[in-house]
Order: structure tokens, then C-alpha cells, then sequence
């Protein structure tokens, strides 16, 4: 890997370093993608902590969908249904963050941070 695979930022170049195995794919897809993909989140939930986690834990996920990700001809409509997927699958109109384990590292949340109760 030399310096200059860091200026490469098409998705082709993404795709390229993920089938190499090289962990670079994955640095260029986070700086590639990360204004939108965390936008959507703090958009969702207007609160940067729990837009912080929701994204740490959706990029995980899509670390997991590496052969799918090589497979796509645009990244970015990928990404965006995908995205879209996986909070209807995850996350529940409370903005609780549902179905993400410790494992992870990352706090469950229950409904009633978000919100006073009466």
C-alpha cells in the first residue's frame, strides 16, 4: 500500500482495496461517505451522542457486508437504502437504539432517556 491510496476516493478504488482485503477500502469509505451517512442519523435523532452511536453502530454492520459492497455499481444509492433498511430493522420511532449489543462496546439506550416522563 503506498501513500498516494488515499487520493484515490472513487468507488471503484473502494471497492478495489476491499477485495484486496486492505484496510484502506474501509478508511476511504468512512471519509467518502461519513458527512452523509452520520447526517442521516443526527437528522433522525437531533442529538450528536446518540447519532454518534447509531452510526458507529450501522458502520460495523456494513463491515460485515463487504462482499455486497464490492457487488455495487454506486455506492451511494447503495449506502442510502441500506441505510434506510437498517433503521426500520434497528431503531424505533422512541429513537432508542434497539438490537445492539454490548458486544459492540456501545450503550443500549432504553425509550426513556429520549424523552421526560410525566
Amino acid at each position: 500500500m503506498t501513500s498516494t491510496a488515499h487520493t484515490f476516493s472513487t468507488d471503484a478504488a473502494i471497492q478495489h482495496w476491499l477485495v484486496h482485503n486492505e484496510i484502506v477500502g474501509w478508511e476511504l469509505l468512512y471519509d467518502k461517505y461519513i458527512s452523509m451517512l452520520y447526517g442521516i442519523f443526527y437528522r433522525t435523532y437531533k442529538d450528536n451522542s446518540i447519532a454518534e452511536t447509531a452510526f458507529i453502530a450501522y458502520f460495523l454492520e456494513l463491515t460485515g457486508k463487504k462482499e455486497i459492497i464490492i457487488a455495487q455499481a454506486n455506492l451511494c444509492s447503495f449506502l442510502i437504502k441500506h441505510i434506510g433498511v437498517y433503521m426500520r430493522q434497528n431503531l424505533n420511532e422512541k429513537y432508542s437504539i434497539m438490537n445492539i449489543t454490548e458486544g459492540f462496546g456501545l450503550i443500549v439506550m432504553s425509550p426513556s432517556a429520549f424523552y421526560d416522563e410525566p
